[in-house]
């Protein structure tokens, strides 16, 4: 998963108010930058939070499973086979009416995209001891 990805959706839903899947597509938003002290605490927070989670539901022996948006809109019907297939039911044809709004590329719109990327690394290694 990458976590500078739902930052950015994140970001672009709330700075567009673009938030539900009837809405229009939209290509033609603005370029901006995402500030970086606001990302470093968000990517804290984040990796922290999913961390603790994780071992948390591993020491319980819980079976999980861990689905992000970006995820579901970068292949759908193979994500929603990989649900069927943790719950254990009968692989069948699905259809969903999500689309992805924002048609280009999050690195073609926040400006710092390649300084976030780099953020996390950052984040991850620090987090990670």
């Amino acid at each position: 998963e990458c976590t500078v990805d739902a930052m950015c959706s994140w970001v672009i839903a709330k700075r567009t108010n673009l938030w539900n899947s009837v809405s229009p597509r939209h290509s033609h938003l603005p370029s901006f930058a995402i500030d970086t002290d606001r990302a470093t605490e968000y990517l804290i927070r984040h990796l922290l939070y999913r961390q603790l989670t994780l071992t948390c539901l591993r020491q319980l022996n819980c079976r999980f499973i861990c689905l992000t948006y970006e995820q579901m809109m970068a292949n759908k019907q193979e994500t929603l086979n990989d649900v069927a297939d943790f719950l254990g039911v009968t692989e069948c044809r699905r259809y969903s009416r999500l689309q992805k709004l924002m048609v280009r590329p999050y690195r073609e719109i926040v400006t710092n995209y390649d300084e976030l990327l780099e953020l996390e690394r950052s984040v991850k290694q620090r987090i990670q001891g």
